[in-house]
């Protein structure tokens, strides 16, 4: 006979951290790709040549993919307050 599938634990505090954790990244998010924004602006009144601006755009792009990927990483961590599950030996 087959042996029964136990499902996951989730912790309790999973449904209340979660959605605080995707706000904070969200925001943390927001503020960083605001700043980089201004940045990209204030940076194009100096540029004087066409490879200048081209490295001010790959810089942009770069730290927008950065960004993005900590705010993800940021929110699919779990929670510190979660207890650990302990592992079964099979």
């Amino acid at each position: 006979m087959a042996e029964p599938i136990q499902p996951m634990q989730i912790p309790r505090s999973f449904m209340t951290d979660a959605p605080t954790a995707a706000m904070n990244a969200s925001l943390t998010l927001l503020s960083r790709r605001s700043s980089a924004l201004a940045d990209f602006w204030r940076s194009c009144a100096e540029v004087r040549q066409p490879t200048e601006f081209m490295a001010l755009q790959l810089n942009y792009w770069t730290q927008l993919v950065d960004d993005y990927q900590d705010a993800l990483v940021q929110t699919m961590t779990p929670p510190a307050s979660a207890p650990q599950q302990p592992s079964r030996a099979a």
